[in-house]
């Protein structure tokens, strides 16, 4: 605990505000973190965590994706076959055509003035064509915190208006899209293609979390058929593509039978009934302000009475997979971020691994603190970040505070 002391002064302790004051006392402060958190002790929380005889928290050693798993992938989307005359996987081409083309006449990417085609930035267009009146491109974006989403944008009357479709892919989980490839996006039918080739996972999270990948297979070509990348079965707004990313149903417009639609719903899988215990799992993932009183700050209750506002899903909003067992936290209403919610088991038997990963968001059960009634402590964490909270019941709400934030 105490090796994240300094980090954790740094991040949480208003009082480090009075840290130019020269008769600030540190130990005194170190010594009241310590007997707060002592207060806070719970033995579930430890045999719930892998802990060594150190006791300091273990981490799982990185195991690559084994590669016959990757060669073995398929999507019912969409085909890849492999070809001879291909263009070599190229590790160093990372930058997009248009940031290429301003890099090489010297311009400063950051500080160039954004431009647009179809509503999307050149700068993440990857690959780009027209043929006749028929204009396409294809594109990424990190709508779901996971990789770089691969899309498709479609004209078919010189680009005056557009049609944006999900292709179902997240670039190098496992296909990387090749947009530096000469073979043409636009076939002469129509449909689209584009090279690609399969990559894995080489290391875990390094430094600002960024992933190593190696190349498994080269010389592959993905076609996509314009009919399946606009196909919406429900009718409910949401391609089959992106419903099955989504893990929504294809043949219903309302999964959850909740009333609200799937394109529009923030908690599209789930309509179970709320719970006290809700109030709290809703506080963090909504970003409430009362959420963020830190260990040693009075506390704002959050009552038990409170209904969150309802929200809807806007071409803006974030998606985000949580994998959870506890009903309480499958009833929640989010405000901030359409949550995907997988129970274990069900995460865990998937047989389509590369379309989600548990690594964005995730979140520990409520562990009952040793020597106090309606008390508990968890942990919120992303791929850079993480939180540790108390929770205690108060007569008319829950009182939550930090206790320890590290930013990578």
């Amino acid at each position: 605990m105490k090796k994240h002391l300094a980090l954790l002064l740094f991040l949480l302790a208003p009082a480090v505000l009075l840290a130019q004051e020269e008769d600030y006392d540190y130990e005194k402060y170190e010594k009241e973190y310590d007997e707060f958190m002592e207060r806070y002790k719970s033995s579930e929380e430890e045999a719930y965590y892998h802990v060594d005889e150190d006791k300091e928290w273990v981490v799982a050693p990185f195991v690559p994706t084994d590669a016959e798993d990757v060669k073995s992938y398929k999507n019912k989307f969409f085909e890849f076959t492999e070809i001879e005359n291909f263009t070599p996987y190229d590790e160093n081409q990372q930058w997009t055509p248009f940031q290429d083309s301003l890099i090489k006449a010297g311009h400063f990417l950051w500080y160039e003035p954004r431009q647009f085609i179809g509503g999307v930035d050149r700068s993440d267009i990857l690959k780009y064509e027209k043929k006749d009146n028929v204009v396409a491109f294809a594109y990424w974006q990190n709508e779901f915190r996971q990789g770089r989403g691969i899309w498709i944008a479609y004209s078919m009357d010189g680009g005056k208006s557009w049609a944006h479709y999900h292709s179902g892919l997240i670039q190098e989980k496992p296909l990387f899209v090749k947009w530096y490839s000469k073979y043409p996006l636009i076939k002469s039918n129509g449909d689209l293609q584009i090279e690609a080739c399969l990559m894995r996972k080489a290391s875990g999270p390094g430094l600002h979390g960024f992933v190593e990948h190696e190349l498994v297979q080269d010389g592959l070509l993905v076609t996509f058929e314009l009919e399946t990348l606009a196909k919406d079965s429900d009718g409910d707004g949401l391609t089959d593509i992106m419903e099955t990313r989504l893990r929504t149903d294809l043949n219903n417009l309302d999964t959850d039978g909740d009333g609200i639609t799937d394109d529009l719903d923030m908690n599209p899988r789930y309509n179970l009934p709320r719970t006290e215990k809700t109030l709290i799992y809703e506080a963090v993932i909504n970003d409430d302000l009362r959420a963020h009183r830190f260990w040693d700050e009075d506390c704002e209750i959050i009552p038990f009475s409170e209904m969150p506002i309802p929200h809807y899903v806007t071409d803006t909003t974030n998606t985000i997979l949580v994998v959870t067992d506890d009903p309480d936290f499958l009833a929640c209403q989010p405000t901030q971020e359409r949550i995907i919610f997988m129970r274990t088991e069900e995460f865990e038997n998937t047989k389509d691994t590369f379309f989600e990963e548990k690594e964005n968001v995730s979140f520990s059960p409520l562990f009952k603190v040793d020597n106090m009634e309606d008390a508990y402590v968890f942990g919120v964490g992303g791929a850079f970040w993480s939180n540790d909270y108390v929770v205690e019941k108060q007569k008319d709400g829950w009182c939550i505070k930090v206790t320890m934030s590290i930013i990578e």
